[in-house]
Formats: structure tokens, C-alpha cells, sequence
């Protein structure tokens, strides 16, 4: 019974729709419009008071919207730049359903704009913005004349001019003169922009952090010339910061003066931020993780944020930040840092603990700058061989991530560079130098696809590499490096055979991903390189196909990658879970 019922429900739908759609039909064959193209007929249909009348419009009303149809067809033409045009209205059909009439148009010839004059007086005369904005105005002299345009391009004048806080600015001059004899036109505009206002006071306080930090988040001068791209970044800088839900930043004008003061309304973030992360790939296996941060410790603005991870067959690592802001506290911190990791792979494995203090600093362009001190205790086994090493490591990174979306992402990269040393080794370890390069690319030549490439580079200067900790040694292999060979299973090899880490890395791949449909595509990829000492390399090569899907949960990635310089011969199962950087 009940798939009965949800089959005649099922037909019952159908039949509406398709009478719904048959109404339509009918309601869209009711005016008929022969002689223009598409722009033209679709702007004389929102211009005829016709489109609106159904097919019940008593006769009256049907009658007066076809009497004022010529001119409604008039304006419409004209607007987009057609002054000569014949209209011929037919009369009113009445049909069984509906009624119907027609309308044959002969537009005739267009009006092009002849001249573009626009002067700019007073201070706005010399502000290289409104010198710009006349490059790439709405108009442009030879086009047809679009009055849809002209008054975009009052309003960017107008809108420009609001924007770099010329707020007594207008128009004294805005005229359209149309010759529909000759088919031409001209535009003559001219701005009085009157004086440029400045920023004035900047009032902004909070019952929770202290005068001194909200007064460094400020990134206006009093005093300096407005533009709201300012205020602007002032807004995000204040959100970006993650001490606040909401900043909302209130102007008002003072004309006497020529300023605008700024009054700002703090919103308190959340003070705790609980997280929690849950994952799989084929390097870790099954993969949770959960973190604490309080995001405000005192009113001086200092956070602290630990962090747990645990990963079925790698190991767990525990890590503790506390952060202090500098002068600009949206680009500038000081942290401490504390960290225990252990590490287990199938050539190494690794008990380490890490103390240090780092500085970390947003440059231009969006690099990410941090400087550390790190004091490192590591008790290691590579290769059947038990060591330890205590090395201070002082080190310089730079790391800078574009993309243009998150949950696909068609163009981007992601670099990071790094040098980092350790002069001295307080237990069993050796002095070192490394170099670290590493950058991923991503770019779309066409709709359909794309191509990821990736480079990992890394050289050390170290006298005995059996003397570094292995978390200091080149491992590859695995996931994200050369697919088809285990996590961290290359490497130069002892005399057993057993890898033992390098001196020196060098990673290339390249893929190639088409999509299909719903958020489905096919990949294929190379991965070459190893990890090696002085002596010379010895490439290894992965290669394979691959199935990706981008659920709702993120983007999952299936991967059979073959090794090419494996004697097994083995193909080998990839499965990634999580973002592209």
C-alpha cells in the first residue's frame, strides 16, 4: 500500500509540473518581438507594461498597456542607444488560453559616443586615482551609446571620490547630449571635489585588554589623508587579530574641520577555543587530535595554545606555545615553545624533546618570518644503531602560502625556506648546517583540469652524519614524497642494507588531475628523487593513477602507485585525507 500511495504522489507531481510548465510556455509566447537581437528584445521586455498582464488581465486593462507600448519600446531602444527606430504594434489576439500580440521593430542606426569629456577641480585634480579610473571607464568614445553606463560612470566618479574622502564633492556638470540626426553623442562631466578630508581621533577601548596593546592595534595616523581602503584594512587587522568576534568601525564627519573621526566597537572573541581533528592516511594510519588555546591570558594580550596528536603508526606528539605580542600584535609575537614527540617509522625511530623561544613576523608580499633558538634532546635507533644528541639549533624560515579558494584549489603555491644550524651539541651529536627548500604549485590552463607539481630540496654540511639525530637526517618516500615506496623507507644505505638517512634531499613530481563530474576526478602522477650523501644520487621513481573527491568533509585522495625501481614490484595503496596546504 504504501508504495501505492508514493507512486500516484510521484505521478500527481509530474502532472502539476508539466501543467506548470506548459502555463509558462504559454505566458512566455504571449508578446512577440521580430526585428532586434537578444540585448535589445530583453530590455524591451522589462520596459512593457505587457509583461506584467497574465492571461485573466481584464480587456481595459490589456488595451491601455498596449496603447503606451510604442513608448515604452521607444524608451527601451533609446536607452541602449537607438533613436530612429520604426515600431509596428500589432492588435490584440484573444485565444482560448491566452492572448497574444506582436510587435515588428526596425531599430535602425545606433548612436556612438562622439566625445568623452570629464574634468576633475580642486584637489581631486591631482589625486592619481581619478587619472586611473578615467582608463577604464564604463564609456568609451566609438562604442554605442549605453545609458545604463553613462549613469555607472556618475556613480564611480561619485563613489571614487567618497572613497578617498572628498565627502563635499559633486557633479556640477553632468549633461548627455544626443544628436540622433548625426548618430552621435557626448558626455561632459565635471567633479568639484572640494578639500581631501584626514583622519581624525581614533577612539578605541575594551574592558579587557589594556589601552597600551588596543592603541598598537591601531593602523591609522591621525592626521593622514582619508581613503576607506584604510579603514578598511584597520577593520580586518582588528579581526584578523583573534581577539575580537566583531569590530565594527563607526566614521564621523566633521565638515569645519575636513575630518573623520573613528569610533570603534569591540566585540571579545571567545576567551577558550577547544579543537579536535580526526583523519587517516597510508603514512600514519588513523590520526586524532585535539587542542586548548586561550586566545587572551592577561589584559596584556598573551595566549597560550597546547596541541596533542596521535597517529596509529607513526607515534604522538605533544606541544605547548605560549605567545606574546610585539609592537604590531597582528604581525609580531614572541612564544616560547615546549614539545615531546615520538616517532616510529620502518627505518627509524625517535624519542624528542624541544625547548626554544621563536619570533615570528608577517613581512611584505605575505611571507611568514620566524626566527628560533631551539635546545633539542633526541635518543634515536637508525639502522640497528642507538644515539643521542643534544644539539642548539638557531635557525631563520620564511613560509608563504596563496591560494584562490579553499575547497578546490585551481591556482596556487605554497614555499617555505629555511636555514637552520646547530654549533654545538651538548651531548653525543655533531655540529651541523642545512639549507631546506620545499614549494608546491598548483595551476589550471583550462576548465577541466589541472597541474600540481611539487620540489623538495635539502643540503646539509655535517662531518658524520651517523652522528646527527634522525629527526635532522633526509628521509623520503611515502605520501607526500615519492608514492609507491613506504614512509621514509629511502635513503642512502649501510652495508646490511638498512637505510640511514642522508646529508641531502632532492624531490620532484609532477600530476595532472582532470575533473569530472560532482566534485569527482581522475589523476595521474611522477614522483623521482632520494635522499643522499656527498656521493651521487640514486633516483628512485614512483609513478601511478588516482581517483580524487571532494566530500563534504574535505578533499580525499586514492592513489595505486607503482615503484619503478622496486625488484617486488609491488603497486601500493594511497589514501590522503585533508587540504592541499
Amino acid at each position: 500500500m504504501k508504495n501505492s500511495t508514493t507512486y500516484w504522489l510521484g505521478a500527481l507531481l509530474i502532472l502539476l509540473s508539466l501543467s506548470i510548465i506548459s502555463k509558462l510556455a504559454v505566458s512566455d509566447d504571449k508578446i512577440t518581438i521580430n526585428g532586434v537581437d537578444e540585448p535589445l528584445e530583453e530590455n524591451i521586455r522589462q520596459h512593457l507594461t505587457l509583461s506584467d498582464r497574465d492571461c485573466q488581465a481584464p480587456q481595459w486593462r490589456l488595451q491601455a498597456a498596449r496603447e503606451d507600448a510604442a513608448g515604452e519600446i521607444t524608451q527601451a531602444l533609446q536607452a541602449l542607444g537607438y533613436y530612429d527606430a520604426s515600431i509596428n504594434s500589432g492588435e490584440l489576439q484573444h485565444g482560448k488560453e491566452c492572448w497574444s500580440i506582436s510587435f515588428d521593430i526596425t531599430p535602425g542606426k545606433p548612436v556612438r559616443i562622439e566625445l568623452i569629456h570629464i574634468d576633475f577641480e580642486q584637489d581631486a585634480a591631482k589625486d592619481p586615482h581619478f587619472e586611473k579610473l578615467l582608463k577604464d571607464l564604463p564609456v568609451v568614445k566609438g562604442e554605442v551609446l549605453n545609458h545604463g553606463n553613462y549613469t555607472e560612470t556618475k556613480n564611480e566618479l561619485q563613489n571614487l571620490a567618497l572613497e578617498r574622502g572628498y565627502f563635499d564633492a559633486e557633479l556640477s556638470r553632468h549633461q548627455l547630449l544626443v544628436d540622433p540626426e548625426n548618430h552621435s553623442a557626448d558626455i561632459e562631466l565635471t567633479m568639484v571635489s572640494g578639500s581631501r578630508y584626514r583622519f581624525g581621533n581614533v577612539s578605541i577601548n575594551s574592558d579587557f585588554l589594556q589601552q597600551h596593546l588596543l592603541n598598537r592595534l591601531v593602523t591609522i595616523t591621525t592626521g593622514e589623508l582619508y581613503s576607506s581602503e584604510k579603514v578598511y584594512e584597520f577593520q580586518q587587522a582588528l579581526n584578523d587579530s583573534g581577539y575580537f568576534d566583531s569590530a565594527v568601525i563607526r566614521e564621523h564627519h566633521n565638515a569645519q574641520q575636513r575630518s573623520v573621526d573613528l569610533d570603534v566597537i569591540l566585540t571579545p572573541a571567545k576567551k577558550y577555543v577547544i579543537g579536535f581533528g580526526v583523519g587517516v592516511t597510508t603514512d600514519g594510519g588513523p590520526r586524532v587530535s585535539s587542542s586548548l588555546e586561550d586566545r587572551y591570558v592577561n589584559s596584556h594580550g598573551h595566549r597560550f595554545k597546547s596541541r596533542i596528536r596521535y597517529e596509529a603508526l607513526l607515534g604522538v606528539s605533544l606541544e605547548f606555545l605560549y605567545s606574546i605580542p610585539l609592537e604590531n600584535p597582528t604581525k609580531e609575537w614572541f612564544s616560547f615553545m615546549a614539545q615531546i614527540e615520538t616517532v616510529d617509522t620502518d627505518t627509524s625511530n625517535r624519542n624528542t624533546g624541544r625547548l626554544g623561544v621563536r619570533m615570528t613576523k608577517i613581512r611584505p608580499r605575505d611571507w611568514l618570518e620566524t626566527r628560533y633558538l631551539t635546545l633539542k634532546h633526541e635518543e634515536y635507533d637508525v639502522a640497528e644503531e642507538h644515539g643521542r644528541a643534544m644539539p642548539l639549533i638557531l635557525g631563520i624560515s620564511w613560509t608563504r602560502t596563496r591560494k584562490d579558494g579553499t575547497h578546490r584549489i585551481l591556482k596556487g603555491d605554497k614555499l617555505h625556506l629555511e636555514l637552520r644550524g646547530a654549533a654545538h651539541d651538548f651531548s653525543e651529536g655533531s655540529p651541523f648546517f642545512q639549507a631546506i627548500a620545499r614549494g608546491k604549485w598548483i595551476n589550471s590552463p583550462w576548465d577541466k583540469g589541472r597541474i600540481i607539481s611539487r620540489l623538495d630540496l635539502g643540503a646539509t654540511i655535517v662531518d658524520s652524519i651517523n652522528n646527527m639525530a634522525a629527526s635532522d637526517r633526509f628521509f623520503t618516500g611515502g605520501d607526500n614524497s615519492i608514492r609507491g615506496y613506504g614512509y621514509q623507507d629511502l635513503g642512502p644505505e649501510n652495508s646490511f642494507g638498512d637505510v640511514t638517512g642522508g646529508k641531502h634531499l632532492a624531490v620532484a613530481s609532477l600530476e595532472y588531475e582532470h575533473f569530472l563530474n560532482k566534485g569527482w576526478s581522475v589523476a595521474a602522477f611522477v614522483d623521482a628523487g632520494n635522499a643522499f650523501n656527498d656521493d651521487s644520487i640514486d633516483v628512485k621513481t614512483g609513478v601511478g593513477l588516482g581517483v580524487r573527491w571532494l566530500s563534504p568533509l574535505g578533499p580525499i585522495k586514492i592513489d595505486l602507485a607503482h615503484p619503478l625501481d622496486d625488484d617486488q614490484n609491488d603497486i601500493r595503496f594511497v589514501f590522503r585525507m585533508g587540504p592541499e596546504f
